[in-house]
């Protein structure tokens, strides 16, 4: 019985961190990205096993189960941050988006414009929307929302005229498959600001959904107004790509953990699966409130989710105005059901602690001379090559001003590095956590890492950026 309880032990501790270990393959392998979805379900098995070690009475499998508890646990802390800002107490909504998943089989529209009618939002994102839908939604909605972008597939309603609107296409696919943005420009109750809803490649198409976040990605840096992106992005809050895609935007999440895509038999949940539906906004909101509501009544209902948020006035760096909250918005995420998913899903990725990962010019020798400085302190870094523009994009996104700009941009965790920062500072950053933006050295100081030219060099002054755009010193050198 002992011996059968160990061999079962150990197989579940080789399983779990195989799991785990094969997860954060994840940025060369985009294929086993899909393992990173199930963090809880990773963690509860892990739970399991520590339950059978310590059935076992072996203190090296109580360690090792242990263990691979911390791991995932760290794991799916890390991929907490980013959450947005709270609004003040007190703050009046003056905005609402609802985002909602029809799913193509779904015979209960009557419901769902109900649902949409009672929302009371501004403006919507529909996915999944066949021309019957759509055809129905209008008839009951058109009253209320008169301005549509879309026929099928991604739809946007509107009680406002939009001023501007787009989409993005897969490049070679055929029209019915190809939609995976579309976006709206909208000004509500004098605040400008854009809408994209999105609707990306399933996690069993690694590639295709690989090239969607980058598209996406490139869409959000371009973007120079407040913007909201919604929808279903077929991956949970755990994995790579949207870790990843967080990160590189500085764009906030919101309200991103909710389950929203149960396993169901009938009318019974067996369980919630996977957290793939997803708010996202630029600084230029604040969280207010995040609720969940469930759909009942047949076995294509999802839950429901809601996630709300306010207006605060500038992001630090776009303009010199105060970050006082400001009356804002709020917004509903709703899906019902489209499919039962089938497969188990594992683990989660997470950046190594001291990984930093950099912007630059292709041709800059400081900037390498930098990245020396950086590896030979400890840190894993990796390099991005980016032409002016995207710097430029990359800055203005993560609230550099142009007086606090230098030749090269970097981010470690939430936090971004501007200029040649030496890395005992970013260490002290990364173990202090202040609520800051990050760290920057602007300009390019003779005698400061990378830029060093003999014995020649100069004092300066590594400034602490906070999150309302002001600074302080942080060191000086």
């Amino acid at each position: 019985m002992t011996f059968g309880l160990k061999t079962l032990t150990v197989a579940s501790l080789l399983a779990g961190a195989g799991l785990s270990a094969l997860g954060q393959l994840a940025p060369w392998w985009p294929l086993v990205d899909i393992v990173n979805n199930g963090l809880p379900l990773l963690l509860a098995g892990a739970l399991v096993v520590l339950a059978l070690a310590a059935a076992t009475r072996d203190w090296r499998l109580i360690a090792a189960a242990s263990a691979l508890i911390a791991v995932n646990l760290w794991l799916a802390v890390s991929a907490l941050q980013g959450a947005a800002q709270d609004a003040a107490p007190g703050s009046e909504r003056a905005l609402r988006v609802v985002t909602f998943n029809l799913w193509g089989g779904n015979d209960r529209i009557d419901d769902v414009a109900k649902f949409l009618r009672d929302s009371g939002a501004d403006a919507m994102v529909l996915q999944e929307v066949t021309r019957e839908h759509a055809a129905m939604l209008r008839q009951s909605l058109k009253p209320l929302y008169p301005f549509v972008s879309g026929e099928a597939g991604l739809v946007i309603l509107s009680r406002h005229a939009f001023l501007a609107e787009g989409r993005i296409d897969r490049p070679g696919f055929p029209s019915w498959n190809s939609l995976m943005l579309r976006w709206v420009r909208l000004d509500v109750n004098g605040m400008t600001f854009e809408l994209a809803g999105v609707h990306l490649a399933r996690p069993f198409y690694p590639r295709l959904q690989q090239e969607d976040v980058a598209a996406l990605t490139g869409f959000v840096l371009s973007r120079r107004l407040p913007l909201v992106v919604a929808g279903d992005f077929n991956m949970s809050p755990w994995t790579e790509k949207l870790t990843r895609f967080t990160n590189v935007t500085g764009i906030e999440r919101y309200d991103t953990f909710h389950l929203t895509w149960p396993m169901r038999r009938g009318r019974i949940q067996l369980m919630p699966l996977a957290a793939i539906d997803n708010v996202f906004a630029s600084r230029h909101f604040a969280k207010s409130a995040a609720r969940i509501r469930s759909q009942t009544g047949d076995r294509r209902s999802r839950p429901c989710r809601a996630a709300g948020a306010r207006r605060m006035n500038r992001i630090a760096g776009l303009h010199a105005r105060s970050h006082a909250p400001h009356p804002g918005g709020s917004f509903m995420v709703m899906r019902l059901l489209g499919a039962v998913l089938a497969a188990m899903l594992w683990a989660s990725p997470a950046h190594a602690e001291g990984s930093i990962e950099v912007w630059k010019s292709a041709t800059c020798r400081c900037c390498i001379n930098w990245v020396k400085h950086l590896e030979a302190n400890g840190f894993a870094v990796k390099v991005n090559a980016a032409d002016p523009s995207m710097l430029d994009r990359l800055k203005a996104q993560w609230g550099i001003g142009e007086k606090l700009a230098a030749c090269h941009t970097a981010k470690i965790g939430p936090y971004v590095i501007e200029g040649h920062v030496p890395a005992p500072d970013i260490k002290r950053l990364v173990a202090e956590e202040p609520e800051a933006v990050g760290l920057t050295v602007p300009g390019m100081p003779i005698g400061s890492p990378g830029m060093e030219q003999g014995a020649e060099s100069e004092p300066y002054d590594v400034l602490l950026i906070k999150k309302d755009g002001t600074t302080e010193t942080f060191a000086s050198h």
